[in-house]
């Protein structure tokens, strides 16, 4: 099984960011309009199974 981080990217790394990426074996850095989008969707599903 591959260890994969997605980590939303910022100006300044905090602390343990490094370690993070030392860790994994892959790394995603997804655009904060496709993140905005994934985050939009999810809330949609849910609003969508309450009653």
């Amino acid at each position: 099984m591959k260890k994969v981080a997605i980590v939303q990217s910022n100006y300044i790394p905090w602390k343990g960011y490094f370690d993070l990426i030392a860790a994994v074996e892959a790394i995603c850095f997804p655009q904060e309009k496709v993140l905005a989008l994934m985050i939009l969707d999810f809330l949609a599903f849910r609003l969508s199974l309450t009653p």
